[in-house]
């Protein structure tokens, strides 16, 4: 009856363990998810509050590293086939920062963040169009350098 009991009780605690586990990790893969989607969001609302393009933006997705590139790179797509320059050209400066940030962790003190030069509204949707396929295939050849979509707790190039 005893090695009955224990076997019981070492099952169970296995079992919570797994499911405490499970939880965290759901809990932190969910955050993340929610995080970027408002800041994709903000970034959005930002930009059509604040045109042009120029205007210095503050960076809605700065903690996210990694995590943000394959968001951005989708909602980047969008914007360039509904024609909206100025959302392409604010939407880059997170990818921007987002590479930055997950191979150097943090912008050198008094660097400015989200402000490319040579990128203006006047940059055409053309020019756009070939930064981004630039950008999906470098992505798509540097993607194991960064840690897996199910690593949510590391934003950081390995």
């Amino acid at each position: 009856m005893d090695t009955k009991l224990s076997v019981r009780i070492g099952l169970i605690g296995a079992a919570s363990l797994l499911a405490v586990m499970i939880v965290t990790w759901l809990g932190g893969f969910i955050y993340w998810r929610i995080k970027i989607s408002r800041g994709l969001s903000n970034v959005k609302r930002e930009v059509k509050e604040r045109l042009p393009a120029e205007t210095e933006l503050p960076s809605m997705l700065y903690d996210a590293g990694s995590r943000a590139m394959p968001y951005l790179l989708e909602e980047m797509r969008e914007s360039i086939s509904r024609g909206d320059v100025s959302t392409t050209v604010v939407l880059y400066r997170e990818f921007y920062d987002a590479r930055y940030l997950a191979t150097k962790h943090k912008y050198p003190e008094g660097q400015r963040r989200s402000v490319l030069t040579g990128m203006s509204s006047s940059t055409s949707i053309e020019d756009l169009r070939r930064l981004h396929q630039f950008e999906e295939v470098r992505w798509a050849d540097e993607r194991q350098l960064y840690p897996p979509w199910w690593m949510w707790w590391s934003g950081f190039r390995r």
